[in-house]
């Protein structure tokens, strides 16, 4: 019996830390470490910061595929796109443990909580709310996740690039895993 269940790696290049941009993965290790305490003090989750010295997506997969054996998860950290889609879908595929781009996944899940609660708190129901979000249609391009799966028809997404709506997403392509470009 191990710790392994219940320890998380926290895995950045610091090519996209929040409010830095790209200050290498020795400045990122300041934020990895508070974000580490997160979870062991709001989560009682073990976890490990983990800065990588490399911003080529192969070396960084293969870095996190070699640590994964000491790992029940990997929380992908400030990794900037578009590196960040293909680590995050390389890794999902290679490990059987979960994998978490928290800079995707997780502001897309507070958002939504956010939203239903709103909701909840005027009375309306999801499936017949009207909803716009500005300055969003890009990042539901790139990946539609719990958005798209969350989203009635009467939802839209805009931004210069374009707008989307639940049934319809004008100039994308589907890639051969199903997420439009």
């Amino acid at each position: 019996m191990t710790g392994r269940r219940n320890r998380v790696a926290v895995v950045t290049d610091g090519t996209a830390v929040l409010g830095l941009g790209d200050v290498g993965p020795a400045a990122a290790l300041a934020v990895m470490e508070g974000k580490a305490a997160l979870f062991v003090h709001l989560a009682g989750i073990d976890a490990v910061p983990v800065c990588l010295g490399t911003k080529h997506p192969d070396e960084f997969v293969a870095a996190v595929r070699a640590l994964a054996p000491s790992f029940g998860g990997i929380d992908l950290e400030a990794i900037a796109a578009p590196a960040c889609f293909e680590v995050e879908r390389r890794l999902q595929e290679a490990l059987d443990i979960p994998v978490f781009h928290d800079d995707q996944h997780g502001t897309a899940i507070v958002v939504l909580a956010a939203l239903r609660n709103a909701l909840r708190v005027v009375g309306k129901r999801v499936e017949s709310a009207r909803l716009v979000v500005v300055g969003a249609a890009r990042r539901v391009r790139r990946r539609r996740g719990c958005w798209w799966r969350a989203a009635p028809p009467m939802w839209w997404w805009s931004s210069g690039a374009g707008c989307c709506t639940a049934t319809t997403c004008p100039g994308c392509r589907r890639t051969r895993h199903g997420w439009p470009n």
